[in-house]
Parts: structure tokens; C-alpha cells; sequence
């Protein structure tokens, strides 16, 4: 965070204080919140570069799938998350995987070279999973929620969407 964007919320705040002759008391106040807005937006961008580090939508969902999933680098290991906004059509034998295929290519979970992460807690609302530690996800490219009954895509996102296959 370099702070760029600060100055200008700074000449805004400045220049509305002069042209609407404000007092000294509210002119603090108003400093005083900017302040705190940008404390706050530090110190959300370090928690952020500290822990999170991977997150998408899904997008590529064959069966209507809205929310995000993040990947979670915590001291005990990486997770796999879904957002609290997570929701997909319901389905039997859903599964988690990691995928060798960019999500657009995933059509069902390739047992040979997926990794299976977990079955599908819930078709909605906020979940996590933890992933082995031996885990090299520079190996996969996509997360993926595959019905393994009907060995059918639900739904995949992009680990490195600026990867190319």
C-alpha cells in the first residue's frame, strides 16, 4: 500500500471544509475519520497479504453456482474455502477436487490425477477444508465440485487465472 489514493479523499474533504465554511471542530472530526478509514484499509490489505492468497468465483458452473472460494495459507496448513455466499444447485455425491485442467476443461474428476479434498459439507453457506501439507498447488489449476455419481462438472474455478495451458 503506497498510500496514493489518500491524498485525494485529503483535497476533498479540504476543499468541501473551505467552500462550505465549516467549523474547526467538524473539519477535525472528518480528519479524524479519514484517518481511521485509511488505518483500517492498511491493516485489512495486511491481513489479506499475510494469510489469503488465492480467491475466484466459479467460473465455470454447468449447474447454477454463485459465492467465492479462496485458498487460506494459515500456520497449520492451506484451506480451502467457500464463501458465505456460496450456493449451488443440490446434487448427489458431491465432491471437492483439485484439478490438473484449467476450469474450463473440467467436464468430471479425473481419478488419476485430481485430488480428492472432501465431500460437499452443504450446498450453502460458508465452508472449510483442509488440504494435505504435502500439497504443491502449483501442480493444479482449477478447484472443482464434480456430482461423481453422474461423473459431471457443478462447478470449477481457476486456481491461476493467469496461467495458460
Amino acid at each position: 500500500m503506497d498510500g496514493e489514493g489518500y491524498t485525494g479523499h485529503a483535497t476533498i474533504v479540504c476543499t468541501v471544509c473551505m467552500k462550505g465554511n465549516l467549523s474547526v471542530r467538524f473539519l477535525k472530526h472528518i480528519i479524524s475519520v479519514v484517518i481511521f478509514s485509511v488505518s483500517l484499509t492498511g491493516l485489512v490489505a495486511t491481513a489479506a497479504d499475510d494469510g489469503m492468497y488465492l480467491n475466484g468465483p466459479f467460473n465455470n458452473a454447468p449447474m447454477k453456482t454463485t459465492g467465492m472460494w479462496y485458498l487460506d495459507e494459515r500456520s497449520d496448513g492451506i484451506y480451502f474455502m467457500l464463501s458465505e455466499g456460496f450456493e449451488t444447485t443440490n446434487g448427489p455425491n458431491l465432491q471437492v477436487y483439485l484439478s490438473k485442467q484449467s476450469a474450463s476443461e473440467v467436464v468430471a474428476s479425473e481419478k488419476s490425477t485430481d485430488l480428492h479434498i472432501a465431500s460437499l459439507k452443504s450446498y450453502k453457506g460458508g465452508q472449510t477444508y483442509k488440504l494435505p501439507r504435502s500439497l504443491n498447488l502449483k501442480e493444479y489449476k482449477s478447484l472443482a465440485i464434480v456430482c461423481d455419481t453422474f461423473h459431471k462438472v457443478w462447478a470449477a474455478g481457476d486456481i491461476h487465472p493467469d496461467m495458460k495451458s
